[in-house]
């Protein structure tokens, strides 16, 4: 018997890793459930995107290659981590994806067109785009028009990454049509659900727009208002990744995105929140991956924040105190990748990226900038995140808006971010509008700072997407790594070391022997896992880590 999905309930809410079946797992267990409804799938499957976001983001993916950590002291043994020569058992953010990807299948087979169940069929075909734009992102080429089939193909062919993003942009503006589709697209009344709770997903307050529109996407219904919002932001998202290679896609797009307007991107935080406790496997991603444990021991000694990018803070590139002190226990911590001595420290208790208390009781450990606490909400995908993504649109003339006062709402959007407690409340201590303003007149002169200073669309280019890379910090830490990619920026010099580059200590031209063969010292790309070697032998492309690089990755192939 084929299992479909599992579900826990934490205070009423679904909260739940992926649980669909593996992507060739056979078992049965007689305890599972087999069959379920939209409303029992769906929060389980948003539930589990928002631990596939931590995922992307942590140690193991979007951290490590997007230059945020370092090893710490007193560890050894990282090996590829860092030579940046990944093999098939690395960085795996396949599996949990495709797992993610069976449910939303699940929901897709399972309703239609018509009554409320539209709007299920609707977010399902967005977060299916979105689970297979990330994993063409991270991978490449996938299986795609034969995937998601169970056992009808346990062998499926690969699709070429140019064409999955094709398919997932028309998924996206299909999933778009059919939220509009109601005279009214607001929420759709499900409190009678079993679940009592549909969408786990939330969108904050932001200080940046009117209150008006910062409703949460969840409560007893979909708000599909808000879902509109995301999925135009998503769909910006992947336009600007392939803004260079698909001209025609993008000509195809633009009319449509030139329509919309500022209301019609998300100005909040969307957060995954299905009901985190403090209990082993319900507690946030992020807090549990880079914190602590749900009984009070730090889950990670073995990582600092890199000295590249604690350099826009410290003052070796930037001056920002303001979201220094509060996302990093004591930032003069650092390491380059590589660099391992017994003079280096290892992580405190709870984890360089931890500013809370440290002692009394577990119930009582919160604090603000990225490792809140416990039941924070897992960042999905934040207001500053959508306001730089919109300042690259309207500078490359694909959205509209003025560049420089979406820059600026995508730094005040940073700090507020940071500035909230575990209960997404900007606390009473802080006040980022002031915080900005710091920021600015100490960096008085840098125009990666103040944006008028940028007098060159490559100046403003760069400015945009630092910025971004720094409001990504330990946030959704791929998405800097997927920036350089395809700007190049912020700066990375190989084969410098320290606040220059990203790049470890190890490298040096006579690196080859050991480690990437690279001539800017960083990842080509991950690697399929083992899986897909041993069982999809005949499909799974023949990849080199170095040279083999995403469809739209603009730096050489060597």
């Amino acid at each position: 018997m084929k299992k479909i999905f599992k579900t826990f309930i934490i205070l009423g809410l679904v909260a739940s890793s992926t649980s669909c079946k593996k992507y060739l797992d056979v078992n049965t267990n007689p305890n599972d459930v087999t069959t379920g409804t939209p409303e029992i799938v769906l929060p389980q499957a948003l539930a589990a995107t928002g631990a596939l976001a931590n995922t992307l983001s942590g140690s193991a993916y979007g951290a490590d290659l997007g230059g945020y950590i370092a090893n710490a002291g007193g560890v050894s043994g990282f090996g590829n981590f860092w030579t940046f020569k990944f093999n098939s058992g690395d960085a795996n953010v396949w599996s949990p994806t495709f797992d993610n990807l069976q449910d939303y299948q699940y929901i897709l087979n399972n309703t239609n067109g018509t009554g409320d169940y539209k709007y299920y069929n609707a977010i399902a075909r967005l977060m299916k785009a979105y689970d297979y734009l990330n994993l063409v992102d991270a991978y490449g080429d996938v299986p795609y028009t034969q995937a998601l089939q169970g056992t009808g193909n346990l062998l499926p062919a690969y699709d070429k990454g140019s064409d999955v993003y094709k398919a997932c942009i028309a998924e996206i503006n299909t999933a778009i049509a059919s939220m509009k589709s109601a005279s009214t697209p607001t929420t759709v009344n499900v409190a009678a659900a079993p679940t009592g709770k549909v969408d786990v997903f939330l969108l904050s307050p932001s200080a940046a727009t009117s209150t008006a529109q910062n409703v949460a996407l969840c409560g007893t219904g979909l708000d599909m208002t808000n879902w509109i919002r995301f999925a135009n932001t998503v769909k910006l998202r992947a336009l600007l990744h392939i803004q260079n290679v698909d001209a025609a896609t993008i000509a195809a797009e633009k009319p449509a995105m030139l329509a919309l307007a500022a209301t019609d991107f998300i100005t909040g935080d969307v957060l995954c929140q299905p009901g985190y406790v403090q209990q082993a496997g319900k507690q946030t991603p992020e807090w549990n991956s880079f914190a602590y444990s749900a009984t009070g021991s730090g889950s990670t000694a073995s990582f600092l924040p890199s000295t590249f990018v604690t350099a826009f803070y410290n003052g070796n590139k930037l001056t920002d105190d303001g979201r220094g002190k509060i996302i990093y226990r004591d930032y003069t911590h650092s390491n380059q990748l590589g660099f391992q001595s017994t003079s280096l420290v290892a992580n405190p208790k709870g984890g360089e990226w931890y500013t809370g208390p440290t002692t009394g009781a577990i119930s009582a450990y919160g604090g603000l900038g990225v490792m809140k606490g416990y039941d924070m909400g897992q960042p999905i995908l934040t207001a500053a995140e959508s306001y730089f993504l919109q300042a690259e649109g309207a500078l490359n003339g694909l959205v509209t808006g003025t560049p420089a006062t979406l820059f600026s709402n995508g730094i005040l959007a940073s700090f507020q971010y940071l500035d909230k407690d575990h209960t997404d409340v900007v606390s009473s201590l802080r006040n980022p509008a002031t915080e900005v303003a710091t920021y600015q007149t100490v960096n008085t002169a840098n125009y990666l700072v103040n944006f008028a200073l940028a007098t060159t669309n490559a100046q403003k280019l760069e400015a945009i997407i630092t910025q971004k890379y720094i409001a990504l910090n330990f946030v959704n830490c791929d998405q800097g790594w997927n920036d350089y990619r395809r700007t190049f920026y912020p700066k990375s010099i190989p084969p410098s070391a320290g606040a220059t580059s990203t790049a470890s200590s190890s490298f040096s031209p006579n690196f080859a022997t050991i480690g990437t063969t690279r001539a800017d010292g960083l990842a080509g790309r991950i690697i399929y896992p083992a899986s897909e070697y041993s069982y999809n032998t005949a499909n799974v492309p023949v990849v080199d880590g170095d040279h083999t690089l995403v469809f739209w990755d603009a730096r050489p192939t060597n």
